[in-house]
Parts: C-alpha cells; sequence; structure tokens
C-alpha cells in the first residue's frame, strides 16, 4: 500500500501547545476527543455569536401543527404571540412543560399567564413564554376564555438533548455524532467485546449502536428477544446489564464513545417464556377472534407449501421446483379454483339465510298487534358482524328489518302481506350475503396474489433467499403469519378444529411485520385492518405481535414488563434505538420513551421510522421527542439522487443569513442519522453499487450537516450481507500491526479503515467548529462536490468525490474545472481506490473484507504536490476565486481542500464587523491586516434629525423622482420595484426571505451579480446635504463588502441593512422619547409613530411657505443647484403613492386632521408648529387651502381644512409644553388680500390674529369664485362648482356652506366619467351644515371662549354688522341648537352621552368593518362597497371611482369612532359599556396592527373595498389612518390611566 504514515485532520491555526508543550493532532490515533474538546471550544467560543435565543411563534386559530416540526436547543425562550385569527377571541394557552423542578408528565398542563411590556397591555401585543431548560418534546394548546375543553390550536417543541460523555465535558452536538451499528451477538463472548469495538474506536466512531443485547429467541434473530429482562447467556454465565454497563462507561472515559441500543416494543420471539405464561401479551384467536378466517387462510398456505414441497400436486404440473411465472400461473389457478372455494370464507362474514328469516317470520308471530306502515321506513340494513367470528352466525337487525320492509302494499290481505314482506327480507338476505362473498372472493384474490408475490421474489428473484431451492418447509411458498408455539406440528385439519377451545387456541398467536406503504399511524392487527387476510404483510415468523391496547389498564402485566425493559436500558446507555417505529402504537411510543427520559432526561432517541411522508414523520417526532431519524444511502439509486438527500437531509445554505438573536421560530426537517449502509441492507453496498463506492460515498456524507453512521463491515470491505439471523461468524479484533489476510484481526490498513478514520475525524472537527453550511453541487452524472461552511470565521471545507454505482471500468476522464471562492490554503487530503479483482476467500470464523483492495491516500498537500489536481488559475491577490483543474479522478477517487478567503475579503470582513458591533453585530472579527480609517468611527446617528431619517429610511419613488436628482425605487429584476427608497424598502424585503433563507430570491440574485444596489444605496444618499456624511459612511462599508465573494455578499449585505435600520428606527424612538406612547413599550405605538418619519419629509416640487427667520429650530439646507442656504421644513404627504410630491402632496384637511396623531402624540412639536404657521401664511376669504401647492397656487375650494387646522391649534396649545405660546408667533402672509398675487416680502401677522381674521371672515359670510376657476385647475367640475359661499347661521351658530356642485368637505369625490354621464357630479354632495364642522367649530369656539377668560386670546368673540357674539355665546347657540337639527349624533361635548351611546351603537352595527367604517349604510341603494378609480363604465354610481365615499371602508373614520366610544363610555359611568368600549377598541386596532405588520409599506392604508378587502386604487399609507388610529391609542391609555 502507498500511503502517508497516518496523521489525521488538522489546521495549521487549530494546533493548540499543550502544558507539556506537545502538540496534539486531530486525527492522531492517541488524540481523543477530550483533548479534541479542550483544542476547540475556546476558539469556537471566540468566534460563536453572543445573546439570549428568543423565538416567537404566532398562534393561529384552528392550526393543528402536529406535522410540523420545530426543534430547539436548550436555554431558548419561545414567546407565543396572538395571531390575526385570535383577534376577536380571548384565548387561554397551556402547555406540558413542567414548572420548576417538576417531572414531566405528558397529560399534565399548566395554564401559563400572559405577558406585556406595553402600557395599557394591549392583548395582541401579549405573549406567553416558555423556558426550555430540559430536553424532550413539550406539547401546547390554546382555547377560548370560556370552553378549555374544545382546542383552538395547537403545536410541539423539541428540545434537543445535550450530550455527555462525562459531567466535565462539553456536549456533542447531533450533528458530530459517528455512529457504527454492531451486530452485539456477533462480538463473542463479553470478556472479547471491548477489543472487537476498539475496531470502530480506532475508525473514528465516537457512537455505537449495539443491537438488542437481550436473550435471543430460538430463530437467533438480533431482535427477536425471548426475555426483554436479562442479558443472552452467550455472552457470559450470570451476566446483567449492570455488567455491559461498566463496558460502556470505560467506553466514554478511554475512548469518548457514547453507547446507544435497540428498544424494540413491537415483538416478542415465539418461544419466550413470556407469551406462554401471558397468551394475552399476543394477538391470538381469543382475544382478536377477527383473525380466525386469516388464520385459516394461513394454514391453507401453509399445508398447500407442505404439500408442493412432497409432490402432492404433480399432476397439476406444479412440482417442488419453481422455476418459471407459468409454475405460479399454475399455483394461483389451483388455490382460486380448486382449493380455496372448498373453506367457503364468506360464512365467516355472513348470515344464514334461512335461520334469519325463520327469526323474522316468528316476529310477526310473536308480535300479533303490529301493523304495517303507510310507506317504508327506509332504514339502513346491514349485516351485523359476529364478534366471535363463527360461520353463518353474523346476524340483522329484525326490528329494523321490520320497519323497512313491511309496509301497506295495494290489494294484498294481511297474509299475502306477511309473506311478500318476507320474501322481500330473504331477497335482500341473498343480495347481502352475495355482496360480503364478492368482497371477499376479492380479498382471497388479493391474498393468493401476494402469496405468490413473496414466492416470485424467494425463488425466481436472484436476490431472493429461496433462489434455485425446491420448495420445503424450509424453503416455503409463504411464511406463517400464525404461530402455534408451545404446540407441536398439527395439522390444517387439526389446526383449525383447535380453533373451538380457547385453552388451545389462546396460543395461536399473530406473527409480527411490515406492511410496505400502509398508514404508520394504523395498528395493522386492529379490528378494522384486513392486512393479515389479504397476505399484505411481510412477516417475520420468529416474533409474535405484541397487543397493548391502549392504555395500561388494557394489558397491565405486558406494559409494566415492556417499562422496566425500557428504564433498565435508558439507565445504562447514552441513548435508545426505537426499533421498527412506523409499527408501533403511538401510545406505546409514547408511554416508553416518557419512562426512558424519567430515568435519563438527556437521552439521545434515535428511530428506525420510514413512513415515506415528512408530516407523518413529524407526528411521529413530535410525540416522541425523537432526535434523529436514520436515513440510508443505499436508497439512493445513482450519484444525483445521493447528493439530493445530502442537501436536504443536512444544514443551512453556505452564504446564508445570520441568525438573530430574536426572531420567528421557522420550521425544520427533522435530524437525520444518514446511514452510508444499515445492517438491514441487503444486498451489500459492494453488491449493490461497487468495490470503489463506498469511499467516495462516505466521503461526501461526511460533509453533510447531520449525524453520520456506517455498520461494522461497510469499512472492512465485506463483499456480502451480514445477516442478523443466520450470521455466526464473529467480527475481527484490532491490531495496530497488519496481520496476513482473513485473520482474526484488522489494523488502520485494512478495507478503508484508515479512510473512515479520516473522514470521521473530519465529519466531527466540521460540526465541533461550526461549520453549518452546506452547498452540494452535482459536477458530473457521477460526480460531487459538498462544501461545507464556517459562517463566523469564513472558512471551508470542500470534498469534491467521484462514486461509482455501478461499472466504472469506462469513464470519462474529462471532470469540469472546480472554481475555489477563495484560496486554497492546503489539500488536506487525497485518496483514491485500488483494486485488484480476485476470487473472494470467506473465512470459516470471523466475518472478513475482500483482497486485493487498497487505498492511496496522502494528507496535507499543497496545490502543486497534488497528483490529481492542478490549480490553472491562482487570481492576483484582490481576486476571490481560483480554478482548479482535475488532472487525475478515476471512480473512488476523493478530494478534499481547505479554503479561505483571500486576504482582501478577511481584510474588508474585519472592517464590516468592527463598524457594526456598534448596533449589536457580535461575530468576532477575523485576526490580521489594519484596518480602513473611513469606516473605523461609528457614524452618529444623532447627528440626523428625523426628516433627514426619512430620506435614509424611507421616500417612494415618486418622492424621489420628484427630487430631480436621476434616483427612483431600486428595481429588482424577476421582483420589481422597492416601496421605498430608503432602508426600509429593502429591510421589509429581506425580513420576508431571512428565516426561510430563501437565497435564490431575486434580491439575492441581484446583488451576486453585481454592485447596482449598494452603489445605489450610497450614491443617493451623498447626492443630497444633509445626508452627505452618512452616503460616505455606507460607501465605506459597501465598498468592503463589495470585495467579499459574490456568495457572501447577500449575507453581509442584509447585515448591514438589518442592523443599521435598526439602529436609525431606535434613533428615531429616542428623539420621539417625550411622547408617552412611543415610551409606553407598545410596539403598535412605535410602528404607527414611525409612520410620522416615514410620510413627513422636505420635497423639493412642494415645499412649505417660508417661515419668520426669527423663528428658532428652522431647519436648513443648501439648495444643490444654486447652492443657497434655504429653508427645508418638512411637509406631511397626505399618502403613498398617490399623494408624495407636487401639488398633491399636501392638503390642509389631511395634514391637519393627521397632526395630533402623528406630530403632537409623538412629541414633534417642532415640525407641528412649522405645518401650522406655513398654512397659515396663505389664509385667504378666511380659509385654509385644500392644495397648498407651496402657496402660490393653492385651492380654496374646500369649508374644512380652516375648522381641522383651528383645532390642530388647539391640539398643540393642549399637548405641547408652553404651547399657548405658539399663538404669539409671527405668521409671514402671502396674500395682503383675497385677490392679490402672493408678494415676496410677506407682512408679518400674530398667529392669533390670523386665527381671528378666519372666525370674522365666516361670521361675516364667505363669497367668491375661485381664482382662474375653469378646466385649468380643475377638469372634473362645472362651471358652478367654482362659486364659494360660506357662513355662519346666526339663528343656530352652525357653519354652512356649499353648493350642488362642488365638494367642500372630506368627502370630495368629484365625478369623472362622461360615458356614465357622471363627470361635474359630487359624488357625495354635503352643501349645508356638515355635522362635523359644527362639532369642530363648537370645540373651537368653546376653547377660545377660556382662552379668552385665561387672557391668552386677545379676541373675545366675532361681529358682523350690528350682531356681536362672544365665542361663549357662540358656543352656547351652537349647543342648544344642535341635537334638534342633526340626525347623527356624534359629538359627546353637544348631546347627552345616552343618546350619543345609542348613535354609536348603531354606527357599529351597520357600519363597522375589519379596518374601517362603511361610508354609506349598506342598506342605501346607492351603496357600494368596493370602489376603482381607474376603471370606466356606463354604471354611474361606480365609473371613474365615482362610489369614493359611497361605500368603501375608511380607516381614520373608524379610529375617530373608537375615540368617540371609548369617551362616550366613560362619561355614562357605565361600567359595561366601558369594557365593551375596550374590548371595541382593542378588536379594532389589533386588525390594524396585523396589517400594520405584513404592510410592505409599513402604514395602514386609505380604505379598503368591502369587508377589509384590498383596494388597489388606495394609497397603502396614508397620514390620517395612522394619525388617528395614535389618536384611538392614546385614548384608550388615557381611559386606563
Amino acid at each position: 500500500m502507498n500511503s502517508q504514515k497516518q496523521r489525521g485532520i488538522i489546521f495549521e491555526d487549530d494546533i493548540v501547545e499543550s502544558q507539556k508543550n506537545k502538540i496534539e493532532l486531530i486525527g492522531h490515533p492517541n488524540f481523543t476527543l477530550a483533548k479534541f474538546f479542550e483544542l476547540i471550544f475556546p476558539r469556537l467560543a471566540e468566534k460563536s455569536f453572543m445573546g439570549e435565543y428568543i423565538r416567537y411563534i404566532e398562534l393561529k386559530k384552528g392550526v393543528d401543527a402536529s406535522n410540523i416540526l420545530q426543534r430547539l436547543s436548550k436555554g431558548t425562550i419561545v414567546r407565543l404571540q396572538i395571531g390575526e385569527s385570535l383577534i376577536d377571541e380571548d384565548i387561554r394557552v397551556f402547555s406540558n412543560l413542567p414548572r420548576d423542578d417538576a417531572p414531566f408528565r405528558r397529560n399534565e398542563y399548566y395554564e401559563l399567564p400572559w405577558i406585556c411590556h406595553s402600557k395599557p397591555a394591549l392583548y395582541f401585543e401579549k405573549y406567553v413564554q416558555l423556558n426550555l431548560t430540559i430536553a424532550g418534546t413539550f406539547r401546547y394548546y390554546f382555547t377560548s376564555l370560556e370552553n378549555t375543553e374544545v382546542e383552538l390550536g395547537c403545536g410541539h417543541l423539541i428540545i434537543d438533548p445535550e450530550l455527555h460523555y462525562a459531567s466535565n465535558q462539553a456536549p456533542l452536538p447531533l450533528d458530530a455524532i459517528c455512529l457504527q451499528t454492531v451486530v452485539t451477538k456477533l462480538l463473542g463472548p463479553f470478556n472479547e467485546w471491548k477489543s472487537r469495538l476498539r475496531v470502530s474506536y480506532e475508525s473514528g466512531y465516537n457512537v455505537i449502536h449495539f443491537t438488542p443485547i437481550q436473550s435471543l429467541g430460538a430463530s437467533n434473530s438480533a431482535y427477536s428477544i425471548k426475555d426483554f429482562l436479562a442479558v443472552d447467556e452467550r455472552y457470559g454465565p450470570n451476566m446483567t446489564i449492570s455488567d455491559v454497563s461498566v463496558l460502556v462507561r470505560e467506553m466514554a472515559s478511554e475512548w469518548d464513545m457514547m453507547s446507544i441500543t435497540d428498544i424494540v416494543l413491537n415483538h416478542i420471539s415465539f418461544d419466550s417464556p413470556a407469551i406462554h405464561k401471558h397468551p394475552e401479551f399476543g394477538y391470538n384467536m381469543v382475544n382478536s377472534p377477527y383473525l380466525i378466517p386469516a388464520f385459516v387462510l394461513d394454514r391453507i398456505f401453509w399445508q398447500l407449501s407442505l404439500d408442493i414441497g412432497g409432490s402432492l400436486y404433480a399432476d397439476n404440473g406444479i412440482l417442488p421446483s419453481i422455476t418459471s411465472e407459468e409454475d405460479l400461473k399454475r399455483i394461483e389457478a389451483l388455490l382460486l379454483e380448486q382449493i380455496l372455494p372448498q373453506y367457503h370464507f364468506h360464512e365467516y362474514f355472513t348470515v344464514d339465510i334461512p335461520k334469519m328469516t325463520s327469526l323474522f317470520k316468528a316476529y310477526f308471530n310473536e308480535n300479533p298487534s303490529i301493523t304495517p306502515s303507510s310507506h317504508s321506513a327506509n332504514c339502513a340494513i346491514d349485516i351485523i358482524q359476529d364478534q366471535s367470528f363463527r360461520r353463518l352466525n353474523s346476524t340483522i337487525d329484525i326490528a329494523a328489518a321490520i320497519k323497512h320492509f313491511y309496509y301497506t302494499r295495494p290489494n294484498l290481505t294481511e297474509e299475502e302481506l306477511i309473506n311478500r314482506t318476507c320474501q322481500d327480507f330473504h331477497d335482500y338476505l341473498v343480495y347481502l350475503n352475495d355482496v360480503q362473498q364478492t368482497q371477499i372472493n376479492v380479498y382471497l384474490s388479493n391474498a393468493t396474489h401476494n402469496a405468490l408475490a413473496n414466492a416470485r421474489y424467494h425463488f425466481l428473484d436472484p436476490a431472493g433467499q429461496n433462489f434455485g431451492c425446491n420448495v420445503s418447509e424450509e424453503h416455503p411458498i409463504v411464511w406463517r403469519y400464525f404461530t402455534v408455539h408451545p404446540y407441536k406440528r398439527m395439522t390444517t385439519k387439526e389446526e383449525i378444529e383447535a380453533l373451538k377451545d380457547p385453552e388451545i387456541c389462546k396460543h395461536f398467536k399473530a406473527c409480527n411485520g411490515w406492511v410496505m406503504n400502509d398508514d404508520p399511524l394504523r395498528n395493522f392487527a386492529a379490528r378494522d385492518s384486513w392486512v393479515y387476510f389479504k397476505r399484505e404483510l411481510v412477516v417475520w415468523g420468529d416474533s409474535v405481535k405484541l397487543r397493548y391496547g391502549k392504555q395500561p389498564s388494557d394489558n397491565p402485566d405486558l406494559w409494566d414488563m415492556m417499562e422496566k425493559y425500557c428504564m433498565e436500558t435508558a439507565k445504562y446507555f447514552h441513548g435508545i434505538r426505537l426499533d421498527n417505529l412506523h409499527s408501533t402504537p403511538l401510545e406505546v411510543s409514547q408511554c416508553m420513551v416518557d419512562a426512558c427520559r424519567r430515568v435519563k432526561p438527556d437521552l439521545l432517541i434515535v428511530a428506525e421510522l420510514f413512513t415515506g411522508m415528512e408530516d407523518v414523520d413529524n407526528i411521529f417526532i413530535n410525540n416522541l421527542g425523537l432526535n434523529c431519524l436514520i436515513r440510508e444511502a443505499m436508497s439512493a439509486n445513482n450519484c444525483q439522487e445521493m447528493g439530493r438527500q445530502i442537501h436536504r437531509y443536512g444544514g443551512v445554505p453556505v452564504g446564508a443569513f445570520f441568525v438573530q438573536d430574536q426572531g420567528k421560530l421557522q420550521s425544520c426537517m427533522s435530524q437525520a442519522l444518514y446511514m452510508d449502509v444499515t445492517h438491514d441492507n441487503n444486498p451489500s453496498a459492494i453488491e449493490r453499487r461497487t468495490v470503489h463506492d463506498p469511499l467516495p460515498t462516505s466521503a461526501v456524507i461526511a460533509l453533510g450537516c447531520f449525524a453520520t453512521g456506517s455498520s461494522r463491515g461497510y469499512d472492512e470491505m465485506v463483499p456480502h450481507h451480514i445477516n442478523i439471523v443466520t450470521e455466526e461468524r464473529f467480527y475481527a479484533k484490532w491490531t495496530d500491526t497488519f496481520e496476513e489476510t482473513n485473520s482474526e484481526f484488522v489494523s488502520a490498513e485494512s478495507g478503508m479503515i484508515q479512510a473512515k478514520r479520516l473522514l470521521n475525524d473530519l465529519h466531527k472537527f466540521l460540526a465541533f467548529r461550526g461549520y453549518s453550511q452546506i452547498y452540494v453541487d452535482q459536477v458530473s452524472k457521477d460526480i460531487i462536490s459538498v462544501t461545507r461552511h464556517q459562517p463566523a470565521y469564513h472558512q471551508s471545507v470542500i470534498v469534491v468525490a467521484r462514486t461509482a454505482f455501478s461499472d466504472s471500468s469506462f469513464y470519462d476522464t474529462f471532470v469540469p474545472p472546480l472554481t475555489v471562492p477563495g484560496v486554497v490554503e492546503e489539500i488536506i487530503f487525497e485518496a483514491k481506490v485500488s483494486y485488484k479483482s480476485t476470487a473472494f476467500q470467506k473465512n470459516d470464523n470471523f466475518i472478513n473484507g475482500i483482497n486485493g483492495y487498497s487505498l492511496e491516500i496522502n494528507q496535507h498537500l499543497q496545490l502543486f504536490t497534488s497528483s490529481m489536481v492542478e490549480c490553472s488559475y491562482s487570481g492576483e491577490a484582490s481576486d476571490p476565486q481560483q480554478q482548479i483543474d482535475f488532472i487525475d479522478f478515476p471512480p473512488g477517487s476523493v478530494i478534499a481542500f481547505r479554503v479561505s478567503l483571500n486576504p482582501v475579503a478577511k481584510n474588508a470582513i474585519r472592517d464590516i464587523r468592527r463598524s457594526l458591533k456598534a448596533f449589536g453585530f457580535r461575530v468576532k472579527t477575523l485576526s490580521g491586516g489594519s484596518s480602513s480609517p473611513l469606516i473605523e468611527n461609528v457614524f452618529n446617528f444623532s447627528s440626523l434629525s428625523l426628516t433627514d431619517m426619512t430620506r435614509v429610511l424611507f421616500h417612494c419613488h415618486e418622492e424621489e423622482v420628484s427630487d430631480g436628482r436621476g434616483f427612483g425605487a431600486y428595481y429588482v429584476p424577476g421582483y420589481g420595484a422597492l416601496p421605498y427608497c430608503g432602508l426600509a424598502g429593502f429591510s421589509k424585503v429581506f425580513d420576508d426571505i431571512r428565516y426561510s433563507n430563501n437565497l435564490g430570491h431575486p434580491i439575492c440574485n441581484n446583488l451576486r451579480d453585481g454592485n447596482w444596489m449598494m452603489d445605489y444605496i450610497h450614491n443617493r444618499l451623498q447626492i443630497n446635504h444633509r445626508t452627505k456624511e452618512i452616503g460616505r459612511w455606507f460607501y465605506g462599508i459597501l465598498i468592503d463588502i463589495q470585495k467579499l465573494p459574490r456568495y457572501l455578499i447577500p449575507t453581509y449585505f442584509d447585515v448591514l441593512i438589518r442592523y443599521v435600520y435598526d439602529g436609525l428606527v431606535t434613533e428615531c424612538f429616542r428623539k420621539m422619547s417625550d411622547s408617552e406612547l412611543v415610551k409606553s413599550g407598545s410596539e403598535f405605538a412605535r410602528m404607527l409613530s414611525l409612520t410620522s418619519v416615514q410620510l413627513l419629509s422636505h420635497c423639493r416640487t412642494a415645499t412649505l411657505p417660508s417661515l419668520d427667520v426669527e423663528m428658532s429650530n428652522i431647519p436648513y439646507s443648501v439648495d444643490c443647484d444654486t447652492g443657497k442656504k434655504i429653508q427645508c421644513c418638512a411637509s406631511l404627504a397626505a399618502g403613498f403613492p398617490h399623494f408624495s410630491h407636487g401639488i398633491m402632496r399636501n392638503w390642509g384637511r389631511d395634514t391637519f386632521i393627521s397632526i395630533r396623531g402623528l406630530l403632537l402624540l409623538t412629541s414633534r412639536y417642532e415640525e407641528a408648529k412649522h405645518l401650522i404657521l406655513s398654512y397659515a401664511a396663505t389664509l385667504r376669504h378666511g380659509l385654509i387651502p385644500n392644495l397648498l401647492g407651496e402657496g402660490i397656487a393653492a385651492r380654496f375650494n374646500c369649508r374644512d381644512a380652516v375648522w381641522w387646522w383651528l383645532k390642530a391649534i388647539k391640539d398643540y396649545c393642549e399637548l405641547c409644553p408652553d404651547g399657548e405660546s405658539i399663538l404669539k408667533e409671527n405668521v409671514l402672509r402671502m396674500y395682503p388680500t383675497d385677490t392679490a398675487e402672493p408678494v415676496r416680502t410677506p407682512s408679518k401677522m400674530q398667529l392669533s390674529k390670523v386665527m381671528q381674521e378666519a372666525l370674522m371672515r365666516h361670521f361675516n359670510g364667505i363669497k367668491f369664485r375661485e381664482i382662474n376657476a375653469g378646466h385649468l385647475i380643475d377638469a372634473q367640475m362645472s362651471e358652478q362648482g367654482f362659486d364659494m359661499e360660506i357662513g355662519i347661521d346666526k339663528t343656530t351658530g352652525f357653519v354652512f356652506g356649499g353648493n350642488r356642485w362642488n365638494c367642500g368637505t372630506w368627502m370630495d369625490k368629484m365625478g369623472e366619467s362622461g360615458l356614465a354621464g357622471n363627470k361635474g357630479h359630487p359624488a357625495t354632495p354635503r352643501n349645508g351644515s356638515a355635522v362635523e364642522l359644527v362639532a369642530l367649530s363648537a370645540a373651537i369656539v368653546k376653547w377660545l371662549y377660556y382662552l379668552c377668560e385665561k387672557g391668552v386670546f386677545p379676541y373675545r368673540g366675532v361681529q358682523a354688522g350690528n350682531i356681536k357674539w362672544t365665542y361663549k355665546k357662540w358656543y352656547k347657540e351652537i349647543k342648544a341648537n344642535f341635537e334638534k337639527n342633526t340626525l347623527q349624533f356624534r359629538c359627546p361635548d353637544l348631546i347627552t352621552p345616552e343618546k350619543a351611546w345609542k348613535a354609536l351603537c348603531i354606527v357599529e352595527k351597520k357600519l363597522a368593518a375589519p379596518l374601517g367604517i362603511k361610508t354609506l349604510d349598506p342598506d342605501d341603494w346607492v351603496h357600494r362597497g368596493n370602489y376603482d378609480g381607474g376603471i370606466e363604465s356606463n354604471d354611474y354610481q361606480t365609473s371613474k371611482g365615482f362610489n369614493y365615499h359611497n361605500g368603501p371602508e375608511w380607516l381614520w373614520i373608524a379610529n375617530y369612532f373608537l375615540c368617540a366610544k371609548l369617551t362616550v363610555a366613560n362619561l355614562s359611568g357605565d361600567k359595561d359599556k366601558l369594557v365593551d368600549a375596550i374590548k371595541t377598541c382593542k378588536h379594532h386596532l389589533a386588525r390594524q396592527f396585523f396589517h400594520l405588520k405584513r404592510s410592505s409599506w409599513m402604514g395602514l392604508p386609505e380604505l379598503t373595498n368591502a369587508n377589509g378587502t384590498h383596494c388597489n386604487s388606495s394609497c397603502n399609507t396614508q397620514a390620517w389612518s395612522s394619525g388617528c388610529a395614535l389618536e384611538a391609542l392614546d385614548c384608550l391609555v388615557k381611559i386606563y390611566n
């Protein structure tokens, strides 16, 4: 053998000098895992993430998550949150996670207390918390508050165990497991076990799986246990399991090797004394009489097999030798045509017709008074199966049959009617029996087909066990489904006769086996199963299926015995393997696993579970807390399929997003124990594939992010299946020196043991060092490349292997070159197979491998010394990749590379991490190199104003385009334009893909394909004066990100965006920290507050009129075109995207409806003041403009904006510190007169005087025609609509105005459709005294009266000619006339709380919608709930969006409704009303909260269509929707306080 000395796997920077100055090498024969821990964990701790892991689960009504897998590690905190589907439910949550140190009891649940950090405690922000400190599976469920018996939803949490060799050692990760199965009986006497198990240790395994060590039955099968509570005597006299435990402890302490063994719950050996003493342990003919027909059929098949073997059917052409399909066809004909019909199987399921007919007739004699009904009762008449399954003993419900058949018929005497009825009954019985007989014949045909399929496999298939043999008792056509032990052989006739004797037939028991494609949650031996009768069972004839029942009380002795067996096993072993779990009743497995965990909580539980369905697998995993499921590489029929399995079962993709300490819990796949071969795989790997394949298959498996496994014999190249029943030779022992072939010893040179040692050490190394990411590349039809990546310090290991599933004599010598994303530091090893075919010589005493097999292994090479590859492109210093060409890579070859980032990329990552450390990013930076001075200092976010934040975080496309700098929203090919140009647009997309690691998302593709997105971010910010510095800061980091390999760019781009976005948002909240709502801790309040940042910004095409330069805190900027210093006060966009720029951005009404919530309640007082004074500068005709148009193009075509403006001033005075001082602030009046052009040098006027002017103009009456009236300013309005007339009704105090041709309030939709005839028609004319304006004016004049009394407002009232009203009188006039003149009672200050409550209840009943309020009663004939402003039709009511305010559901008024209901309920003093109002408010705000969370626009929409459905024509985020939601939330807080 040409091989270097064994050195194992070691990376240069992983060499640690011990205290004895001795270098220990990973993979060295003297290297133990204890030393491995000592080496690895200090470094790993240094490079790991920091922080407490918190995961969130959203509870969803009606979702049973029993088939959804969620795995976690100890120490994780899980918070269960209210989901959107539970908005209208008050729920209670329960879990069986034990409290404190209480033991786990599966059916003992505790109610979990609600936790909420916000004040008040908004129920949709509450959660319950589970602190996961123990391993196992824990269930939670939730119910309604009233009914805790009905579950509304449930789920499970799987907590992985911490596996320790010893108490002082670090835990073994599940994906570091390297397991080897040994068939225990082949280890020989117990005193020789250790010498044979040393082979496993020297091969690098760290877990040994022992097949059952218990006493085996007569068949000698390793899984047919005779005595569950005793060790097999072959290992030594009087041996106990505690003796074995000594060896288990020795292997753990000396070899760092854990031990697991099987738990067999399904069956027991047929010769077990326990099953003879307790025949009720099995399914016998007494406790399971429904199996009698199957037993009889089984005896017939068995007798047929004996008869064929005895040549009794030679005359039929059926000989003992089965050599063709024709033989099977003759047997089939014999069975179906001659043998089976003799036994009349249908009689077990049918009725005795003469007997039942007689009973039917007798009923009439016994009940002479019975009279026929007028018609048939149409009862369901079916055969009632005899529960003892006696022939022709099934029955019919006579009484029901009388009702069905005995009814009056014309022209029949009573006697004739009875005879006719009896005849009908008789005929129906014939029909029912025929149906049953037909069905039974079909089942008999199925049974025959399945029996002959068994014969076909065994006798005609070259892989069959009986191939080439004659039929005999030892080689039957079919194996028996039932055992009659302890009775001696009987004839079939005698056995059938014995069914009549319970003392005998209770020992006739069903054997166990498995059913292909069966429902694993169904007991195939249960009453409703036909498996045994239809011969669908692949039977294990040596084992009796155990009959547990549903709970221990059903078979207490059996449950007790098996529980003792399980607990004893768990006590002495590190883990268990649940054998044949898919055929074990789930309730049994649950009980036994719970018993095991009571003994050892951190127990490794591996399962043999093959359901073929992932969701069914998950049901088992969730119910049992399984840690690993066995998966078989031998199930892959080709290289591509094996690659797919490795990808599917292991790890997250290379370049995956960094996991946050807090985030939603994602579902996952089960942890695999992926085995290159199991002890059940037949034929062997060499027989199934080729001698060249085991090495490359093991190599790619070793690179998987899962537990790996093998079976003894695979590494030694044993060329045949090691049969767990018939094999009696022992395994070879270990020797350090190679002995002669076929001896009882093996060494490192035997088979592929040396290579497996390297691969196992590599597998463990990758797991311990956190190489958690994987990439599988199918290089060619027989070549796989597998990459494992360490995300903390970005080292990779790449293994390329050429498999040999089939004959490898001829192969394509060309191998596509390997592009390495980095620098190949070394070739860890390269290996290839050499095999000289010789006849296999099977040793008589020991299990041995093939001759002529050898490996050539070379370790720790540089590229230029490799015999397999060469570097064709080494790259420049800054080039992030190399190209490797393969020069000699035949089948059976494997090569492993260690790859690092190049120095440029390393330095770039170090600088990125340093820059982001201040934001909480906690990955340790790499060592070496110097940092860039540009980014050593973290950018000071506090230097940015909130309006600067708007540009950095938000700005919609239209807003950005209007800025005139050549930027708009970033367009992602295959996805579309992002909603925002700022970081929020990117962050929201990554939030949606991060936890699922959707690296195939178009945004990730775009980042990998080029630097356009990164350049966009920093260039966009640098071009603006106020964000230039943060743009430069971004530039420094993004330039570093561009230096990384392309596969890492999405990862680090996400980190940058996520952490900086979160940091900026935190700074936004800090700047709003004077707000009680922001300080409350409410997520909803903060999300709503953030919309004030989103919508409030300086827009070049929609600037505000100038403010007095003598004012303090006016923001300034430098005009990019002129270089001049300009005011840059922020204006409030009405909504995005429709009202974002130009004249359509600034609406007086929208601004001042929104200002209380978005600005005053968020403590943005300066911005609020700027808006109030800017709009005041444009006062004209006594009005505030509807559309501001920068003041110079303002439109004064609304009656309500001025009242909302006055209310905003009132709110400012009441909410701001020293708020009333605003009344003395100067306003720069743009219009000296109503008809004047705006002046360049505006005059100054105190705000209080401007307010008084507005009120005086209203009191004196306003009448004008809009300046420039006509189609130039409004293409839709009719001529009369431009005429404005507004005033105060002196008889009521009410403000009035408008005409039927204009829209003066918020319901301002003007018809646009010539086709439908609504052009120029107001859709919702509100001329007269609009109720909200009357209420607003009342609130304003009342407030002014109080200001006058305080001496703050210098004007006491208004005057028109000789009519002079104080503000007090004005208010009184309104109050006196409001109720009698207003049909809709909306203002609690003007009507009694009782009447207001009644009105609000009507509103809630008729108009309340999921998110908003319907704008018209659905009973109104004009109501149209769905709005689309883009469609023109001939429908007058909807064309061109004419129904804008006639049915669609608006959010801002819904939130005012909530405020009103809370206020009125509070004023009423009625506790029940207040509770109802609070509930209504919470539920409505909850729906808005969930909409806000999922909205890509991060805001509340303007409106929705009917029943809360999305409206395409609506703004996706609207200022007054969010502002009024904040008001409702504030109102709720005040009610609580």
